[in-house]
C-alpha cells in the first residue's frame, strides 16, 4: 500500500544512492574512467530498496510510523542492502562479460575471477567519504522517512 513515508523514502534514497554513486566516480575511481550508467542504475536500485525496505519499516506495521531508532536503522539497513547488493552485482557482471570475451576455460577459473573482482570492489568503496556520504546519509533519509511516517498519513 502506498504511503508518503514510502514514497518520501524511496526518493531521497534514488537521490542518495546517486548522489554516493557519483562520489564514488570521483572519489574511488581512477581519473578518466568512464561509468556509463552507473548513477541510473544505482538510483533505479535506490529507488526500490528505498520503497520497499526503508519506506515499509519507516511507515509502521499500523501506517503510523515508527520510532526514531527504527527509523534510523531502516535506513541504515537500506544502505548495508544496497552497498552488499551492488558490490556483488558489479563483480558478477564484470565477471560474465569477460566469460563473453572467453578469458575462463573452467568454471573454477570464472569463479576465482569473480571473487577477486568482489575483493577490488570491496577495497574501491572502502573510501571513508563514500562509506560516510551512504551510511551517514541513509540514516538522514530513515530519519526523514520516519518523520513523514508519523506526521503524514
Amino acid at each position: 500500500m502506498p504511503t508518503p513515508a514510502k514514497l518520501i523514502s524511496a526518493l531521497l534514497f534514488a537521490a542518495l544512492a546517486w548522489w554516493t554513486a557519483e562520489t564514488i566516480r570521483i572519489h574511488a575511481l581512477p581519473e578518466g574512467i568512464v561509468v556509463g550508467n552507473f548513477r541510473e542504475w544505482c538510483a533505479l536500485a535506490g529507488l526500490i530498496i528505498g520503497w520497499k525496505t526503508i519506506g515499509t519499516r519507516v511507515s509502521g506495521p499500523l501506517n503510523k510510523g515508527t520510532t526514531v531508532l527504527k527509523a534510523v536503522t531502516a535506513g541504515i539497513g537500506g544502505a548495508v542492502i544496497l552497498t552488499v547488493g551492488g558490490v556483488i552485482l558489479n563483480s558478477f557482471v564484470t565477471m560474465i562479460s569477460e566469460s563473453l570475451g572467453r578469458k575462463y576455460t573452467e568454471v573454477g577459473q570464472a569463479a576465482e575471477a569473480w571473487m577477486a573482482f568482489l575483493w577490488d570492489d570491496a577495497l574501491t568503496i572502502a573510501n571513508p567519504i563514500v562509506l560516510g556520504t551512504m551510511f551517514g546519509g541513509a540514516a538522514v533519509v530513515g530519519l526523514i522517512g520516519g518523520v513523514a511516517g508519523r506526521t503524514l498519513r
